[in-house]
């Protein structure tokens, strides 16, 4: 995994890049063998999703896509060898489950976040996990966060009424905010699809559907070298984002 800067094709600079994810253990207060012997690390499970920059800080989603994600939204930070690691965000407590100690509720998978100018981070959370290993589960409800850079707090935690989300189905995977109105556009890549519209002024959210929103019948499969499928654990049968 890498992340880049620059402003076209010829001025890219590598910010940071790793073979492995690995996160900031020493501040986490935790053993890392210890979460590997135990499951709780699997290294080769966690993946970057989403990344967005407030200032000189850098934020990325690693979705609990399988077991063994320690932190589903962190910062990147360099470690006391120098060597850029993975802190969880806001801290380990919000990541962990209530049964091990955390709060609840707490960032279940965090697939992608949006930052403001106003130094708010809007966070989805589908409330899902494992949804690439056959066993998906639905952990909580799906729901929107807003967590205050500015003041180191979360201001908004909003759950999605059962009129708005499809219990195990739901897979909330991008977010536009519109700061003017203070509302979020966010779209739901799981089953026909669709779009969430939240407004953090009045703490209510609409569901929209529709053929535009689903995906085309002709285009299920996608042959990539001779195979339909990406891997033997996930074929392209979820329709593609809908924008």
């Amino acid at each position: 995994a890498s992340i880049y800067s620059g402003a076209s094709d010829d001025d890219i600079d590598v910010i940071y890049e790793w073979v492995t994810l690995d996160y900031d253990w020493v501040s986490m207060g935790v053993d890392k063998q210890d979460w590997i012997d135990t499951g709780k690390f699997i290294p080769e499970n966690n993946c970057l999703a989403g990344i967005k920059q407030f200032k000189n800080d850098i934020y990325v989603t690693v979705p609990r896509w399988t077991p063994g994600v320690p932190s589903s939204l962190a910062k990147v930070v360099d470690n006391e060898k120098g060597i850029p690691v993975l802190q969880p965000f806001p801290d380990l407590e919000s990541n962990t489950p209530q049964s091990e100690g955390g709060k609840y509720p707490y960032l279940v998978y965090i697939q992608d976040v949006e930052i403001d100018p106003f130094g708010r981070m809007w966070i989805i959370d589908a409330g899902i996990q494992n949804q690439f290993v056959g066993n998906l589960t639905q952990v909580q409800v799906p729901r929107v966060l807003i967590y205050d850079l500015t003041i180191e707090k979360f201001t908004t935690v909003y759950e999605f009424p059962p009129d708005v989300y499809v219990e195990n189905i739901t897979f909330l995977n991008d977010i536009v905010v519109d700061v003017v109105r203070n509302v979020a556009y966010i779209t739901d890549s799981g089953g026909k699809g669709g779009l969430i519209f939240f407004d953090n002024n009045l703490q209510n959210s609409r569901r929209y559907e529709g053929p535009s929103l689903s995906y085309d019948p002709k285009y299920i499969l996608v042959d990539v070298c001779g195979n339909n499928n990406f891997n033997q654990n996930y074929s392209l049968f979820d329709p593609p984002t809908p924008v």
